[in-house]
C-alpha cells in the first residue's frame, strides 16, 4: 500500500472512530435520560393514591351521572305535562271550532229567514202598489 493510501485509510479510521464515540456518548446519554424518566414515572406511581384517586374520579362520575338522571327525569315529566297541555288544548280548540260553526248555522239560518222575510216584504209592496 502506498503511503497516501495509508494516510486516507487511517483518516477514514479516525473519522469513523470519532463518530462512533460520539454516538456511544450520545447512547450513554439517551440511556441516562430514559433510566432517569423510568424512575421519575415509578416514583409518580409509588407516590399516587390510587385508591384515593379512584374514589374520587368515581365520586365526580356518579355525580355527573345522578344530575344526568334527574336531568332525564325532568324532562320527561315536562314531556307528560306538555303532552296533557297538548290534549287539554287540543279538545278546547274541538269545542271552540264545535261551537263557532254552530254559531255560524244559526247565523246563516237567521239571515236566510231575514233574506224571506225582506223577500216576502218586497213582494207584498209590490202587490200593494199594482
Amino acid at each position: 500500500m502506498s503511503d497516501e493510501k495509508l494516510d486516507a485509510l487511517l483518516e477514514a479510521m479516525a473519522e469513523n472512530t470519532t463518530t462512533l464515540i460520539d454516538v456511544q456518548k450520545q447512547s450513554a446519554a439517551t440511556s441516562a435520560s430514559t433510566k432517569d424518566a423510568r424512575t421519575y414515572v415509578q416514583s409518580i406511581a409509588k407516590q399516587t393514591s390510587w385508591e384515593t384517586n379512584g374514589k374520587a374520579i368515581a365520586a365526580t362520575l356518579t355525580a355527573a351521572l345522578e344530575k344526568d338522571h334527574d336531568a332525564l327525569h325532568a324532562a320527561s315529566r315536562a314531556a307528560q305535562e306538555m303532552r296533557g297541555l297538548s290534549v287539554e288544548l287540543t279538545r278546547k280548540t274541538d269545542r271552540a271550532a264545535e261551537v263557532q260553526q254552530d254559531a255560524s248555522n244559526r247565523f246563516h239560518f237567521a239571515a236566510e229567514r231575514l233574506l224571506k222575510v225582506t223577500e216576502a216584504h218586497e213582494a207584498g209592496t209590490w202587490r200593494r202598489k199594482a
